[in-house]
This record gives structure tokens, C-alpha cells and sequence, in this order.
């Protein structure tokens, strides 16, 4: 595969990491979560807290996603790469589904409120 860190661990900038966030899955599907600290300074918390407050972000998502694509071209895997987007984009397009009720409407529920209870 590639990896991300391979340049900045040859220019010793890797001894200079004061907080990490690592997100990995394992082969029965099961997401895991790493959080590495050097200590619980207010600069380091402070730092580590941009890394938690951009996770949400579109920019650190359109980012993450720049360094997945040049990983994938490098390896000669784009038809891969396409297919990683075309999930990142069914599974966001579930989460916000699930998270505006998009779903309840498809289901036939009826409306809190009737639009003849307006008149």
C-alpha cells in the first residue's frame, strides 16, 4: 500500500508529533479509534483540539481525501479510487438520510401536523 507519513519520518519532522488521531478498521469491519498524546499541556490539548474540530470539516475531509487520491494514482489504482468515492459519497448521503429523517417520508408516515389542520 502507501504510506502518508513516509516523507515527513525521512525529514525527522515524525519526532516532532505532539498528538495523533488514527482511525483504522479491522477485517471484520469494526472501526477503531487511536488518540496519542505527548502530555496533556495546555499547548498540546490545544493543538489536538484543531485535529477534533476539523474532523466534521469538509476541508479536512477534501484534504484527506487529496492525499487518499495521489496514494491510489502512484499505486496505478484509479478505477479503485473511483469506487472509494462512489462509497464515501452513498455512505454520507445514508448519514445525512438518517440524520434529517430523509427516510421517514419514503416510509409513508404521515406529517406531525396535517396541512388540512392549517386551514
Amino acid at each position: 500500500m502507501f504510506s502518508f507519513f513516509k516523507k515527513k519520518k525521512e525529514n525527522n519532522e515524525a519526532d516532532n508529533i505532539e498528538s495523533a488521531l488514527t482511525y483504522y478498521v479491522k477485517d471484520d469491519g469494526e472501526v477503531f479509534i487511536d488518540v496519542n498524546l505527548i502530555d496533556y499541556s495546555t499547548k498540546t490539548i490545544n493543538n489536538f483540539a484543531k485535529v477534533l474540530a476539523g474532523i466534521s470539516s469538509l476541508r479536512f475531509q477534501l484534504q484527506t481525501i487529496d492525499m487518499v487520491k495521489h496514494g491510489f494514482v502512484e499505486s496505478g489504482k484509479i478505477e479503485e479510487f473511483e469506487n472509494l468515492l462512489t462509497q464515501i459519497v452513498l455512505i454520507s448521503k445514508q448519514e445525512i438520510e438518517s440524520i434529517t429523517g430523509i427516510n421517514n417520508k419514503d416510509k409513508g408516515e404521515d406529517p406531525c401536523i396535517k396541512p388540512s389542520d392549517m386551514i
